[in-house]
C-alpha cells in the first residue's frame, strides 16, 4: 500500500525554502554536543529540584490534612467516650434499681411464705391436739 499522507513539495516557494547553510555547516562539532549535553544537563537538574520541591510541598500537605484528620477522629473518639460513659451510667443505674426490686420482691415473697409455713405448721400442731384429746 502506498504512503497516501501529504507529500514534500520538490521546489518550495522562495519564501518557504530552508534558510540554513548546507553542506558541512550542518554537522555539529564535539564542543557543540558537548554544550548541548551541559544545557541538558542543567535543564535536567532545574527539573529534579522542581520536582523535589513539589514532592515536599505535597508532603507538608499530606501531613496537614492527616493532622486535621487525626484532630477530627480524636473530637469523634472523646464524644462516643463520653456517650458510652453516659451510658454505662444510665445502665448500671438501671441495673441497681432492677436489683433493688427484684431482691425486695423475693424479701416479701420469703416473708410471706415463713408466715404461711408457719400457719400451716400451727394449723397442723392444732389438729393434732384436738384429735389428741
Amino acid at each position: 500500500m502506498a504512503w497516501s499522507g501529504p507529500q514534500p513539495q520538490r521546489h518550495a516557494p522562495p519564501n518557504q525554502r530552508p534558510t540554513s547553510p548546507v553542506g558541512w555547516g550542518d554537522v555539529a562539532t564535539r564542543r557543540d554536543l558537548g554544550a548541548l549535553d551541559n544545557k541538558i544537563e542543567t535543564i535536567a537538574d532545574r527539573l529534579d529540584s522542581k520536582i523535589e520541591a513539589v514532592g515536599e510541598r505535597l508532603d507538608t500537605r499530606i501531613e496537614a490534612v492527616a493532622d486535621r484528620l487525626d484532630t477530627k477522629i480524636d473530637a469523634v473518639a472523646d464524644r462516643l467516650d463520653t456517650k458510652i460513659d453516659a451510658l454505662a451510667d444510665r445502665l448500671d443505674t438501671t441495673i441497681e434499681a432492677v436489683a433493688d426490686r427484684l431482691r425486695s420482691d423475693l424479701q416479701r415473697t420469703f416473708v410471706t411464705w415463713m408466715f404461711a409455713a408457719q400457719g400451716a405448721v400451727i394449723a397442723a400442731v392444732g389438729l393434732l391436739l384436738a384429735l389428741m384429746r
